[in-house]
């Protein structure tokens, strides 16, 4: 493939449509400028979720705790884990959980929709754009073939 050769067609092409009226300058000059808008592709968000979130085998922390004990070995703080021991509990802490993990789905599944919609939407305005300069070009060729 030679790229001097295709650039040469191109131009003799180019030249061509100036004759016949259907580009002017300001088009060729419009069509140089334009920015060319890479868009994502839908298929590429990709849904994903945190591991730590989803292992089967949970166990209750307690490092916290202890470290805690250690620091304070205070009256206070065993009054404060006397009354916050039910609210410890491993039953507690695996519903706590379960509702994060529904959470943590609900809002991963929201990011990776509306991720998914604005990629759409952007390919759909690109193409509104792309078929306004087609019509803007077929209206200059009507108006070219009138004159004739």
């Amino acid at each position: 493939m030679n790229i001097e050769e295709i650039m040469e067609r191109a131009r003799a092409r180019i030249e061509e449509k100036k004759k016949q009226g259907l580009f002017t300058e300001e088009d060729i000059r419009d069509i140089e400028e334009m920015e060319l808008k890479i868009l994502p592709d839908v298929s590429e968000v990709r849904s994903f979720y945190e591991s730590h979130l989803f292992k089967e085998d949970y166990t209750e922390p307690g490092g916290i705790k202890g470290a805690l004990r250690r620091l304070f070995r205070g009256k206070l703080i065993k009054i404060f884990f006397f009354f916050m021991r039910p609210l410890l509990s491993p039953e507690r802490i695996g519903a706590i959980m379960d509702n994060i993990k529904l959470l943590h789905n609900l809002s991963h599944n929201l990011v990776v929709e509306l991720s998914r919609q604005r990629i759409k939407n952007l390919e759909l305005e690109a193409r509104v754009k792309s078929l306004e300069e087609k019509t803007k070009i077929l209206e200059n060729r009507i108006r070219a073939y009138e004159k004739e």
